[in-house]
């Protein structure tokens, strides 16, 4: 089975769709020709570049949720492979896989939506997406999710990769590591501080710019 993977992620490294990926792989046992959206958004998007992608059977989708949607570079991939597929024969089945930082898995159902449609415009079969809730966990889980706190998200990605192998389509799944959700939230507080003053943000994380300029205004 020929699978290639797009990352969506901005990052250049240290991804969890990067880490998503990887964890297919070792599941598939199979490894993916990865392509990162940016770079190519960036630098090469020939044709052949384009062909290169779309000539396989599984092309799989892995992007962080970016306000309900996909990162930019994503989205502007997408839409030349879209007009890269009308002169190409091939037919992958495509599958998608999104994850977020918020608590519920289920915030990036939308934009799984928008992966479906991009692959009914191109004529491609879509196969089905995963939503996966407090992503950022992932990054620090290690490799076996099969165990522990990511149990449920590997369960799931071993669902996709059975509907991969089997060449069949399903219902979309939507899972999270397990954590306490007042701990969750803490903790992710706790790491905007950090990073606010990693950046030099300071004093400004409670500030609500919109009702100061309502009240300005009267």
């Amino acid at each position: 089975m020929r699978i290639t993977a797009i990352n969506g992620s901005p990052k250049e490294k240290g991804s969890v769709s990067g880490l998503i990926i990887e964890q297919m792989e070792r599941i598939l046992g199979e490894k993916a020709r990865t392509h990162q959206a940016m770079r190519l958004v960036e630098g090469d998007t020939a044709y052949e570049t384009m062909k290169g992608i779309l000539d396989t059977d599984v092309l799989l989708i892995a992007f962080p949720l970016y306000v309900d949607s996909l990162p930019a570079p994503l989205i502007e991939l997408l839409t030349r492979l879209e007009g890269a597929a009308r002169g190409i024969d091939a037919a992958p089945r495509v599958f998608a896989i999104a994850n977020c930082g918020l608590y519920e898995s289920e915030h990036p159902a939308l934009a799984l939506d928008m992966v479906e449609r991009f692959a009914q415009r191109a004529g491609y079969t879509w196969g089905c997406g995963l939503g996966i809730g407090r992503g950022g966990m992932l990054a620090s889980i290690g490799n076996n999710w099969s165990k522990g706190p990511a149990g449920s998200v590997y369960a799931a990605l071993r669902d996709m990769a059975a509907a991969m192998r089997e060449g069949r389509s399903g219902q979309n799944i939507f899972a999270s590591p397990k954590f306490p959700r007042l701990l969750y939230i803490a903790v992710a507080n706790f790491g905007w501080r950090i990073l606010a003053k990693k950046n030099g943000v300071r004093g400004k994380l409670k500030r609500r710019p919109y009702a100061e300029t309502r009240e300005a205004t009267k």
